[in-house]
C-alpha cells in the first residue's frame, strides 16, 4: 500500500460481536447471504456518483463484493474479520485488519470512500470516513435504524453535497456526499468492474 495512505498500525479487536456469526463463518457464507442485496445498494449509489474512481477506500468491506462492480487504480478494503479479508485479498484489495473508528490512514488520501450497512454500529465512523475522503463518500443505513440519518447527513452536509437516495426494494437508504471534482463515471449497462490490481495481504492475522 502506497506510504502517503497509511500512517501508523494499530492493534484492532478482531473477534466478532456477541451473537454475530464466527468469522470463518461469516466468510465461507457472506456471499451467499448478502451478495444480492448488497449488489441493489452499490448500483443505487453507483448511479449518483458512478464506477470509475482513483484510490477506494471500503469501509467494512467484507468478501469484497464492491470489487465487482467498480474500477479503482487502488482499492483498499478495511475490516475486523480477518477470514472475509482473505477473501477480498483474492479479489484484488489491499486489505486491512481494524474497524473504523480510528482509520489508520492519512488525510484526504483517498478519492473515495465507500461504507455499506456499517455506521449504524457506531455514527462516528462518518467523521473518519470524511477525513480520509478527497472527493466522494457513500454511506448506506439500515432502514430500521432510519432514526441515525439526520444527523449522519448533517455531519456530510458540513462536507460537501449531499444526495439521499432511496429506492424502493433496497434494504438501505444511500446517502451520498461530494466534494469539489470527483473521478467518477457512469456504470455502462452491462458491465462490471474490477478491483485495484494490486494484490492485497491480510494483516492483523493472529
Amino acid at each position: 500500500m502506497p506510504n502517503d495512505c497509511v500512517d501508523w498500525q494499530s492493534e484492532f479487536r478482531l473477534t466478532p460481536p456477541s451473537g454475530a456469526l464466527p468469522y470463518e463463518v461469516l466468510a465461507e457464507t457472506y456471499d451467499a447471504l448478502y451478495g444480492r442485496e448488497q449488489a441493489e445498494k452499490y448500483r443505487a449509489a453507483l448511479s449518483v456518483v458512478g464506477a470509475l474512481h482513483g484510490r477506494v477506500l471500503d469501509l467494512g468491506c467484507g468478501t469484497g463484493l464492491l470489487s465487482l462492480y467498480i474500477r479503482a487504480e487502488l482499492l483498499v478494503g478495511l475490516d475486523p474479520c480477518v477470514p472475509c479479508l482473505r477473501v477480498a485479498a483474492e479479489r484484488g484489495y489491499e486489505v486491512v485488519a481494524g474497524t473504523g473508528r480510528l482509520l489508520p490512514f492519512r488525510d484526504s488520501c483517498f478519492d473515495a470512500v465507500f461504507s455499506f450497512t456499517v455506521v449504524h454500529e457506531d455514527p462516528a465512523m462518518v467523521f473518519e470516513a470524511i477525513r480520509v475522503a478527497r472527493s466522494v463518500v457513500v454511506v448506506s443505513v439500515l432502514r430500521k435504524v432510519a432514526e441515525l440519518l439526520p444527523p449522519i447527513v448533517r455531519a456530510l452536509e458540513s462536507w460537501g453535497s449531499v444526495n439521499v437516495v432511496d429506492r424502493e426494494g433496497v434494504k438501505d437508504v444511500i446517502v451520498v456526499a461530494c466534494r469539489g471534482q470527483a473521478k467518477g463515471g457512469p456504470l455502462e449497462k452491462g458491465a462490471r468492474g474490477r478491483g485495484g490490481r494490486v494484490r492485497g495481504q491480510v494483516r492483523g492475522e493472529r
